[in-house]
């Protein structure tokens, strides 16, 4: 919910200053490739969103993600989350994982390019402490289940992980 809140915040803020289609393409970033992971033997290549503005804009304003790409969602401690998708174009898989542990799939959810209205995911919520988030279909393909184990590789000193989860023997 707060993730939500700051950024609507963020884009009233630049729609006054600037208008409305400007502010839906100035919410949107690049971050560097700072971690993989292997799911089902497909290596997928993540943009790590580390940072409270970094986690507040995400994917927004992408026009495509290809298969073999995601972003993930680092969170200091578990957390009650859920995620919307305002101003995101393309439909994602969104996967909460706590402790390593997939808990919790909200499978091809659909964009809300105008922001308003936008369900969320999962719709109760769920305490996770990372979210991946993938191309629409990607759960399904590589047939995902709940409690499998997930493991990421961080590899870039510019997305260190949160203290907590560097002790992790989890993650390598």
């Amino acid at each position: 919910m707060t993730i939500q809140i700051h950024a609507l915040l963020a884009l009233l803020l630049v729609s006054e200053l600037t208008g409305p289609a400007l502010a839906q393409t100035s919410l949107s970033q690049s971050l560097p490739i700072a971690a993989r992971v292997a799911l089902s033997g497909q290596v997928i290549e993540l943009e790590v969103a580390r940072t409270e503005q970094q986690q507040q804009i995400g994917l927004m304003g992408r026009q495509n993600l290809p298969a073999n790409r995601g972003m993930v969602f680092l969170f200091d401690s578990p957390r009650f989350t859920r995620f919307w998708m305002g101003y995101c174009f393309i439909p994602l898989d969104m996967i909460f994982i706590r402790k390593g542990r997939i808990v919790e799939f909200a499978q091809s959810a659909q964009p809300c390019p105008t922001g308003e209205n936008c369900p969320q995911y999962p719709p109760k919520g769920v305490l996770a402490d990372q979210v991946l988030e993938l191309k629409a279909g990607q759960v399904q393909a590589l047939k995902l289940k709940i409690n499998d184990p997930i493991s990421f590789k961080f590899f870039s000193a510019e997305a260190p992980l949160p203290l907590s989860q560097q002790r992790d023997p989890g993650l390598k």
